[in-house]
């Protein structure tokens, strides 16, 4: 199993409005993408894509500040963000931190793209 770096986006458009883009590409089997810091970001939106290849992606937090035991983050109807096919999902939950999963398949190849805001003060 290996950890899958993410890579930040940004852009004139989105700093305007106080947001960013986070995005892992490529997860495979039995993989989960480094944890990210997104306390800060109160409203944040999941996109999950790609090849699942009979896989489960689930979007997990924690707030340790070593991060170690996470649990599934929901959606604004209270379900599990647990997918086996491509979703974008609002994240009710503002952990510390914050990861995707990919369980199970055979070669699945997935991305997942979060766009966090900030609250404007």
């Amino acid at each position: 199993m290996a950890d899958i770096a993410y890579n930040i986006e940004r852009s004139a458009l989105l700093d305007t409005r106080q947001a960013t883009i986070v995005k892992w590409a490529d997860i495979g089997k039995d993989e989960v993408g480094i944890s990210w810091i997104s306390g800060e970001y109160t409203d944040k939106t999941v996109h999950i894509l790609g090849n699942f290849s009979d896989s489960t992606v689930t979007i997990e937090g924690t707030n340790e500040s070593t991060p170690s035991n996470f649990v599934i983050l929901t959606d604004p109807q209270g379900n599990p963000i647990s997918k086996v096919v491509a979703a974008i999902e609002a994240i009710t939950e503002s952990p510390l931190y914050l990861r995707p999963k990919v369980s199970g398949g055979t070669t699945p190849s997935v991305t997942v793209i979060i766009v966090a805001k900030k609250n404007k003060r």
